[in-house]
């Protein structure tokens, strides 16, 4: 017999399980896209190659017991197929399991929703979701995909989050009070807290998968742009393993180190364009007509973001270079930060900016290269047109000392070196042991202690991105007996993910 996740079959029998599953392969009313009916199946083969034991909560939940449920099949017609979804799903919420479906299009919420209504009186149900799915009827029948909520509307508490695409009709049907549209989210950093209060146990979860952004999950049946992203994690958590003193010391770029504070002043102002690879010239040119800068599928807002950052940090620069005192560009960053003139802007809750953690640590960070970015630009406009003087800042050169001495101090009990990506922020720092020992001849420099990599580079002729961790001990970079990890995957998957085991141990 097939189970969940492959859980071994004592804990997948119906009498000692908790927890049913019901696959639900419908996709009788899809409206653009097909192949919602193709989910429980592609959802069951890839649980198979899931790892079993959750970080988060420190347990193992399938041994409560997950009982995978025969699959409804009807669909001769919406309705038939609503019945059928409310049968199966009142059979066993009358057994007492806790009852989960996976399907399958988003008109399988109707008859689930109503079983659970009949059970649990004083329902209240979250859905998040891109679209209202408010519609009394559609195409000819109340119980298409369209209309997963209406009933829930009128007979539950209900409660709507990430809805970005509705038609005028829906909002008669809506709970403004009880509705989080996705344009609002990010200027309220409390909305999840705010979400959550309107509720009222016990509580239905319904997630259409279209609430994340078409550019993290592309091949739902009707994307909807503006949705939420996977990587908003990385700085939210790298600000939470900063603050827990996991982090010794941060190299970065230029453009990271001025994107995140970007990001908490003008997150509202981003455009996404997942099908930037279809972008012809002249809609390249007309994003810059626009004050748009584009990187990959983001466009980061000229006025909002860099000039507004620049209006501050100007005066910063000036007023260290009239007191003839200078600075790296991180600290003139912690400076700027720590003042409070940004809080009028901040448009994500301050706690998820990594660069708000690192300035009230007064963390250590080398930025190699910041002449190659946005602050680093507008810096030498002002030196080329007389208004500062270039020795304000101190140098890459000067990165590379300061780095010298600080791993001479730190590195008795060894220095890891954990890299996410590649390029300069990655090439700059690790250099500093071979340099300490083969230029400077301090031959009891300890090489790094361990050496790991997220990256998706390939190796080739002449990349040294891509290039194999043992190729760093030709270098004297690494040890032959050094520890050496590379894991080729999306950062913004992995990363968070070894982060919040960081924050657990």
């Amino acid at each position: 017999m097939r189970t969940y996740a492959g859980i071994p079959q004592e804990n997948a029998q119906l009498d000692n399980s908790q927890i049913v599953l019901i696959p639900v392969p419908y996709d009788g009313t899809s409206t653009w896209l097909k192949g919602a009916d193709k989910g429980p199946e592609a959802f069951l083969e890839a649980s198979e190659n899931m790892e079993l034991y959750d970080i988060e909560t420190d347990s193992e939940v399938y041994h409560r017991g997950v009982f995978l449920a025969e699959a409804v099949t009807e669909n001769s017609s919406p309705e038939k197929m609503v019945e059928s979804v409310h049968a199966t799903t009142k059979k066993y919420l009358d057994m007492g399991k806790f009852v989960t479906l996976f399907g399958g299009e988003h008109s399988i919420s109707i008859g689930s929703i109503s079983a659970f209504k009949e059970k649990y009186p004083e329902l209240s149900v979250l859905q998040i979701d891109a679209h209202a799915d408010l519609r009394p009827e559609y195409h000819g029948t109340t119980c298409n995909h369209a209309c997963a909520v209406y009933q829930a509307s009128k007979t539950t508490n209900l409660v709507q989050v990430g809805i970005r695409s509705m038609d005028i009709e829906e909002k008669e049907h809506m709970n403004l009070d009880k509705t989080f549209f996705a344009h609002t989210l990010s200027k309220d950093p409390l909305w999840k807290q705010k979400a959550v209060d309107k509720l009222t146990s016990p509580v239905f979860i319904t997630i259409d998968f279209d609430a994340i952004d078409p550019s993290q999950f592309p091949s739902t049946g009707t994307p909807e742009p503006g949705g939420i992203f996977f990587d908003d994690l990385i700085g939210k958590i790298l600000a939470d393993v900063i603050r827990e003193d996991k982090v010794q010391i941060i190299s970065c770029t230029g453009a990271n180190l001025e994107e995140d504070i970007m990001n908490l002043v003008a997150h509202s102002h981003y455009k996404r364009i997942p099908e930037y690879r279809d972008l012809t010239p002249q809609q390249e040119r007309e994003l810059l007509d626009q004050g748009l800068n584009r990187v990959t599928d983001t466009c980061i807002p000229e006025e909002e973001a860099f000039r507004r950052l620049q209006e501050h940090i100007f005066k910063i620069w000036k007023e260290a270079e009239e007191k003839g005192e200078r600075y790296f560009p991180h600290e003139f960053m912690y400076k700027m930060i720590l003042s409070g003139v940004l809080e009028q802007y901040y448009e994500i809750d301050p706690k998820n900016s990594w660069m708000i953690a690192a300035a009230q640590k007064n963390l250590p960070m080398v930025v190699p290269g910041w002449e190659d970015s946005t602050m680093g630009n507008i810096f030498a406009s002002y030196v080329l047109k007389g208004e500062l003087k270039a020795s304000t800042m101190k140098s890459g050169i000067e990165y590379m000392t300061f780095l010298a001495d600080w791993y001479t101090d730190n590195s008795q009990n060894g220095i890891g070196f954990f890299q996410i990506g590649g390029g300069i922020a990655g090439d700059f720092p690790i250099c500093v042991v071979p340099m300490l020992y083969q230029d400077m001849e301090r031959e009891d420099t300890p090489f790094w202690s361990y050496f790991c990599q997220i990256s998706d580079s390939t190796t080739s002729y002449g990349s040294y991105s891509g290039a194999v961790p043992n190729e760093k001990i030709t270098w004297g970079k690494l040890d032959a007996d050094t520890p050496k990890f590379i894991v080729e995957s999306d950062a913004t998957i992995v990363a968070p993910l070894i982060f919040a085991y960081l924050l657990e141990n």
